[in-house]
């Protein structure tokens, strides 16, 4: 994670767009403003945080099949 972070924070647009193509704005954040988050708040304020911990569910899919 510390690799990306010191990408984010010294490689410029295009270089992070090639190297992270796979990586796409989401609903309520942006590559863009990622970058300029680091460059203004330093990477000191990134922190890792437990996502629901206590989500232990697997996803599953099912097939239905509609009774006539």
């Amino acid at each position: 994670m510390a690799h990306v972070i010191d990408d984010f924070e010294s490689l410029e647009w295009p270089q992070l767009e090639k190297k992270y193509a796979d990586i796409h704005d989401a609903r309520d954040w942006h590559l863009e403003g990622i970058k300029r988050n680091i460059a203004v708040h330093g990477k000191d304020n990134i922190r890792p945080i437990m996502y629901r911990p206590f989500d232990i569910g697997k996803p599953t899919t099912h097939r239905f099949r509609e009774d006539s």
